[in-house]
């Protein structure tokens, strides 16, 4: 849906109707501005330790006050096929191969945005520091801590996407990296994956994660129990990432496989963006 189709049908309403009313009964129908800003149909391999970019889309620009509401990313992706663990087979257990979501961001525009901000402040051990004006870089140099305590700075700063080092390009830097999907486990058939990131809906906390679970042995990437969230559907609930979205911000989609014979297969990458009225 084009910008302009919006605002023409939202000028015919408020004609009849209070502009609140108007605003909620086309959100309520989904008729909002809503574009596809990235797609690729071919398939591409990143094998063991590799990480390879799949698709890369950028945040255009609108007349939104309110910016994006949600992301849906649709994926075909599967793994090698196989692997020696056949009680995982099936199953979003174990695996090596997954795919995840790299934001980029002008070098321009350095200063923590309101979500990281908003979400610091909810950090207890946290909370008595000033963060305003500072870059990511700053706020992560505050705390190195190493621990593998999953309540620790570190990794709640590693699970909410935001990078742990300076990565940067020619006149981008890296704001984070989030898991977006999870390949099933030695299934060699391509599985559709539709991933829908809203910016009203995050995901659970560690916290909520249910004790049993949060003791088996299986760990991710931030080396704790956290992954059990991602059982269900290989892949979780991620507002924040969307409130984080600014124009011109960069999303790339990126491949990833760990340890000998694992590889991440794509086939296909569509990126839809929606926006709030």
């Amino acid at each position: 849906m084009r910008e302009d189709e919006v605002q023409e049908v939202i000028s015919i309403l408020i004609k009849k109707l209070p502009a609140e009313l108007a605003l909620e009964i086309m959100e309520m129908a989904l008729y909002v501005h809503h574009a596809t800003i990235g797609l690729r149909e071919e398939i591409a391999i990143a094998g063991s330790f590799e990480s390879q970019v799949y698709l890369a889309a950028i945040i255009p620009k609108t007349k939104s006050e309110k910016g994006v509401r949600k992301l849906v990313f649709n994926i075909k992706s599967r793994d090698q096929g196989g692997s020696s663990y056949p009680e995982s087979h099936g199953t979003y257990k174990a695996g090596w191969s997954w795919i995840q979501v790299e934001l980029w961001r002008d070098k321009s525009d350095e200063r923590m945005s309101d979500s990281m901000l908003a979400a610091l402040a909810g950090r207890l051990e946290i909370r008595e520091r000033s963060y305003s004006g500072k870059t990511i870089d700053q706020v992560y140099d505050d705390y190195s801590d190493e621990s593998q305590d999953p309540n620790c700075f570190h990794c709640w700063h590693y699970y909410h996407g935001y990078s742990q080092r300076r990565e940067e390009d020619e006149d981008k830097y890296k704001v984070g990296t989030w898991i977006l999907q999870r390949n099933i486990h030695a299934k060699p058939e391509f599985t559709n994956h539709e991933i829908v990131w809203d910016s009203r809906v995050d995901p659970p906390s560690v916290d909520k994660v249910p004790l049993p679970e949060r003791s088996l042995i299986y760990r991710d990437e931030a080396k704790w129990n956290g992954i059990v969230r991602f059982w269900e559907n290989g892949h979780v609930a991620n507002g924040q990432f969307v409130r984080e979205l600014k124009p011109d911000d960069e999303i790339r989609v990126v491949m990833r496989a760990m340890f000998p014979v694992w590889s991440c297969i794509v086939e296909k990458c569509k990126i839809e963006c929606w926006w709030s009225l």
